[in-house]
């Protein structure tokens, strides 16, 4: 029942009748080792769950704590006191705090750490902050932001004069705030100029709930105590005017301000959103629009926004590529049969859409007349085809010219983010099915077709070709030696006469094959 750091005094006294002939004795004081706590290993710990909006609270002691097992060799924590344990299982993101308030021992000494291991390693999440004045009473307060879902062990430190005794711990979690992706000017989020008459139909939606704000207030708008903004991009085209619709949804307080750039001149300014908002604006002009609430008179939260104009923006969207079958690398034999491909993009964009075909350098070759190309008569070699999406007539399309230069002479032209390789070899290995080990039945069939490897086993590349070159399908396959394969192209495939091509071990077979 010692309380520590305290001074005691120890009286030594004779009581008999007589005194001693000697006076002297001895004395000594140590200290009686408490039993070690239960939960003095993490091991011996069951994670609580918690889920944000909840909280779990954890009872006990540090008296008696060792550091057996605590913290691996040579981790960020080997060599720091012995500590206790408690763990927590997250089911989601969740801002953490950790509170000793009320704690009848004021733990004037405490880890600022969560570990996922157990005993702790180098995995681990360090406090965002903690102070000892929260509570009110000397004890610790502890903050984690954003620490996400999954087991996080937490240490409770003991130190004989500092951190010894009794203790309660509270673990509040709230959710994650989800940072607004455009809450700063250098970060708007660009959007379209619609046709006069299409917003607020195309709006797009939009919330400055988490948002902050980095520059001073707009002239219209008082912001006395701090603004909630985010911030929008969109260029004026050939328009002097622009209309701006900014509905409210959630929000209760809504302003706008133009600007010519980040910390540049303001040029429009309004705090009502009523109705929609025109703009003069100078044709062809990057502008920025920022989107405010005052906190001191609404609510911020959702809106939607939408910009039009008597001129719409085009907008160009280059996309992925890839060829009819979902492939982006293609090998084709230089041989007498046809080798047609035909490329698909993944476009949104409903402006025109050209596909160019490059050597391995990506220096033009042509653009390709359509979307399609037969490879056969193309000489040895890597070919790449890119896509491009564009406003008007494409520009820097003459062979020879680098695919970084095409552009277009209207509004936009914007590349694909990727190209189909397309591998043109002479096949030496070009035999017949049978004399590679392979059979192919029935021939003719109704459309069910059934591929036999008599070799070791291998990985198979399945192509069908109709008599103008074009892949009709393609599939991968692992063939077991000896195994078979069935595929059933009933209703798939128009009778008529097909090329099957197999691509395995780095060689070619193929057969005619009629379809009836």
């Amino acid at each position: 029942g010692l309380v520590v750091g305290e001074d005691y005094f120890v009286r030594v006294y004779h009581f008999e009748a007589l005194s001693p002939t000697d006076n002297s004795f001895g004395i000594c004081v140590y200290d009686l080792a408490p039993s070690v706590p239960v939960n003095d290993s993490c091991t011996t710990v069951t994670p609580e769950p918690l889920m944000p909006g909840g909280f779990v609270t954890f009872n006990g002691t540090t008296a008696g704590a060792t550091d057996n097992g605590d913290f691996l060799p040579g981790s960020v924590l080997d060599g720091e006191p012995p500590a206790v344990w408690h763990a927590i299982e997250l089911s989601d993101c969740a801002d953490l705090t950790v509170s000793f308030c009320g704690s009848a021992t004021v733990f004037q000494s405490v880890f600022t750490v969560l570990t996922a291991g157990c005993p702790a390693g180098n995995d681990v999440v360090f406090a965002d902050s903690f102070n000892f004045t929260d509570c009110g009473d000397g004890n610790a307060t502890i903050y984690f932001t954003n620490v996400p879902a999954g087991t996080h062990y937490l240490p409770v430190l003991f130190d004989a004069v500092l951190a010894n005794g009794d203790y309660e711990l509270v673990v509040d979690a709230a959710a994650c705030v989800v940072p607004v992706a455009n809450d700063s000017c250098g970060n708007a989020q660009q959007l379209v100029v619609n046709a006069a008459g299409d917003c607020p139909g195309n709006a797009v939606a939009g919330d400055n709930s988490n948002a902050g704000d980095e520059l001073a207030a707009p002239s219209c708008i008082a912001g006395l105590n701090g603004l909630q903004d985010v911030w929008y991009s969109f260029n004026t085209g050939l328009n002097d005017t622009v209309t701006v619709d900014l509905v409210a949804g959630s929000a209760t307080d809504l302003g706008m301000a133009v600007y010519d750039a980040c910390g540049g001149a303001e040029l429009f300014c309004t705090d009502d959103t009523s109705a929609p908002i025109e703009v003069e604006v100078d044709p062809g002009t990057d502008l920025l629009i920022r989107v405010v609430s005052d906190p001191d008179l609404g609510t911020p939260g959702t809106f939607t926004i939408c910009v039009s104009a008597d001129a719409p923006q085009a907008v160009c969207d280059g996309s992925s590529v890839e060829t009819d079958q979902g492939e982006t690398f293609v090998t084709v034999c230089s041989d007498a049969l046809a080798d047609v491909i035909d490329f698909v993009s993944n476009t949104t964009s409903t402006e025109s859409y050209a596909f160019i075909l490059t050597d391995a350098s990506d220096a033009i070759i042509t653009q390709l007349a359509g979307n399609s190309l037969d490879f056969n008569t193309a000489a040895i070699g890597i070919y790449h085809v890119h896509g491009v999406s564009y406003n008007g007539s494409l520009t820097g399309v003459q062979p020879g010219s680098p695919i970084g230069g095409v552009g277009s002479d209207g509004d936009c032209a914007e590349l694909s983010s990727n190209f189909v390789t397309v591998n043109v070899e002479i096949c030496t290995g070009l035999q017949d099915l049978s004399a590679a080990g392979w059979s192919v039945y029935p021939n003719p069939t109704d459309g069910i077709v059934r591929i036999r490897r008599a070799g070791e086993a291998a990985d198979v590349r399945v192509e069908l070709l109709d008599v103008s070159g074009r892949l009709v399908l393609v599939e991968r396959l692992h063939l077991a030696s000896g195994a078979e394969h069935t595929m059933d192209l009933r209703g798939l495939v128009p009778a008529g006469s097909y090329v099957l091509r197999l691509n395995a071990d780095g060689g070619l077979v193929q057969q005619r094959i009629l379809f009836r």
